[in-house]
């Protein structure tokens, strides 16, 4: 824990941002300079609802809104939520981020990037800082259009998706194509979990470091991959606390809701806020010399939930699922996988598999979802050519809760 940033961060809100001044009166004490941290564990557990239906009583009013930039979530679960940073706030995490992606490529601001976006056509480019980035569509992330444009513009550095990633590197390898992107230096991953086998694929395809990146437009980066292919928190960025659902601490290696607190902005502070994903820190030394906490995410959002008889359970039953699926078709290869609720006692699972085995027991899949579940249910099963991303955001979400569309092609 980055201490002094963190006193900061707390003294500046509780001084000017309105929602924090009014805790004042309702929290035990007087003396809000922060000398004591075990005060910052009083301080009430917000979330994107919370902060979006009160969203003038977290802009701290010591700050000209005009000096800063605004950026947006991109509001796949409702309305967007609006965050405002300064200019220097910005700077700062951004030379953070710099600092990270620097281990891989030196020279990285000098050097051309390909990006995957939601973009409508299947590529555009634009001019960032005076160095020219191609923007490919993660709806044309498997076409030979992308494929030559690629070659041609020979970026240094390719992000994306891990469904628009994995979709490239799968065209390459089995059209038997040879990418030649000589410049190369690493490919980083974000928004999307990605297994580890796909990463292995990847890599092999490219013959360059995949690096996944954690992060959100609350934070920017969260965590970040070292060259043992292991996850370290940004602690000069954000404090992560990891709590059960009754708000007790989880002990070290255990599974939780992140609680996120943000080090780097006072202008609209983000303290002890719930992201909505689940994972756990373990502090053990990693053989890359990095010396913080290492973090181990469990896909998909702490935030769905699945309707059951009993009512609703959080979305992590349904990630312990997939885990028990990958080992249970590990001959089938699979590539991706999608589960769908269409009713309480009623679901749909979609399958990308590359070896597809005819002799695959359903009821097997089908047992194995109830075990996780805790009660009789049925389960189709489909094998698809494709699971489509979100249009809004060109995410692929692994677990579709009741109500919410479909992306199927």
């Amino acid at each position: 824990m980055n201490i002094e940033k963190l006193r900061f961060v707390l003294q500046e809100s509780f001084r000017n941002v309105p929602f924090y001044k009014k805790l004042k009166s309702l929290l035990p004490y007087n003396d809000f300079t922060f000398e004591t941290i075990d005060r910052f564990y009083d301080i009430p557990i917000t979330n994107k609802q919370i902060i979006r239906d009160q969203a003038n009583e977290f802009i701290n009013t010591s700050v000209n809104i005009n000096n800063c930039d605004v950026q947006h979530t991109s509001g796949t679960t409702g309305i967007p939520l609006k965050i405002i940073r300064s200019r220097n706030e910005q700077l700062q995490i951004s030379l953070i981020l710099l600092k990270l992606r620097k281990q891989y490529c030196p020279e990285i601001l000098k050097q051309r990037t390909a990006e995957f976006w939601p973009i409508q056509k299947p590529y555009q480019y634009l001019t960032r800082n005076r160095v020219q980035t191609l923007l490919l569509s993660s709806k044309y992330s498997a076409s030979k259009e992308i494929l030559s444009e690629l070659e041609i513009f020979n970026p240094a550095v390719i992000q994306g998706y891990a469904s628009s990633l994995l979709s490239l590197a799968t065209t390459i390898k089995e059209s038997s194509m040879l990418l030649k992107a000589t410049n190369l230096n690493f490919i980083e991953n974000r928004s999307e979990f990605l297994l580890p086998e796909h990463r292995e694929m990847i890599q092999k395809v490219f013959n360059v470091p995949v690096i996944n990146y954690y992060g959100s437009r609350e934070f920017w980066p969260i965590a970040y991959d070292c060259k043992e292919g292991k996850l370290h928190v940004v602690s000069e960025n954000v404090y992560i606390e990891v709590l059960r659902e009754d708000g007790s601490v989880c002990r070290e290696g255990e599974y939780g809701k992140l609680i996120i607190t943000g080090l780097s902005t006072t202008a609209m502070p983000f303290i002890r806020y719930d992201i909505g994903d689940i994972g756990c820190l373990t502090e053990n030394t990693c053989n890359c010399g990095n010396q913080e906490p290492v973090l181990d995410l469990m896909f998909g959002r702490s935030n769905e939930t699945v309707e059951t008889p009993f009512g609703s359970i959080s979305a992590s039953h349904v990630r312990v699922f997939f885990s028990d699926l990958f080992k249970l078709l590990e001959a089938h290869d699979v590539v991706q996988v999608q589960l769908h609720q269409l009713n309480i006692y009623m679901f749909e699972l979609l399958i990308v598999s590359r070896n597809r085995k005819d002799t695959t027991d359903i009821s097997k899949i089908e047992e194995v979802l109830k075990i996780n579940l805790g009660y009789p249910l049925k389960l189709k099963v489909h094998y698809v050519k494709e699971i489509s991303p979100n249009p809004i955001n060109g995410k692929v979400s692994s677990f579709i809760p009741i109500k919410k569309e479909r992306l199927v092609k």
